[in-house]
């Protein structure tokens, strides 16, 4: 499972951005629904996650992050 560090939630909308520890990927989108213990969740938290890709969607948001789990903070 790759691994990467939130950078931005948004706990009244229920979603946020985790950026890959891999450089060259763009940042995800993940939705509350995706992450293991939402509420617990923040911004600097190190996750693990899987990346599930849509091709209905527009290029460059074709994929987002699921089954995020913290690992670290």
């Amino acid at each position: 499972m790759p691994t990467a560090r939130i950078t931005f939630v948004n706990d009244t909308r229920g979603f946020g951005f985790l950026r890959p520890d891999s450089e060259r990927d763009p940042d995800l989108f993940f939705h509350a629904s995706n992450v293991v213990d939402f509420h617990s969740i923040a911004v600097g938290d190190r996750v693990k996650y899987e990346v599930l890709h849509d091709d209905r969607k527009p290029v460059g948001r074709q994929a987002k992050a699921v089954a995020v789990q913290v690992i670290g903070r």
